[in-house]
């Protein structure tokens, strides 16, 4: 029972995880469009 719980918990953190890594991604390329940081990398053209 308790390896059970352990293994979910240990699932759940990974997942947390997962979506904060990916929320600090976003964040950071949005403040570096929205700062012009970004602006000459990214083809105009598309």
């Amino acid at each position: 029972m308790l390896f059970y719980l352990t293994k979910e918990l240990n699932s759940g953190v990974k997942k947390i995880g997962t979506i904060s890594t990916t929320l600090v991604v976003v964040a950071g390329v949005s403040a570096g469009v929205l700062g012009g940081k970004f602006d000459f990398k990214f083809p105009k053209k598309i």
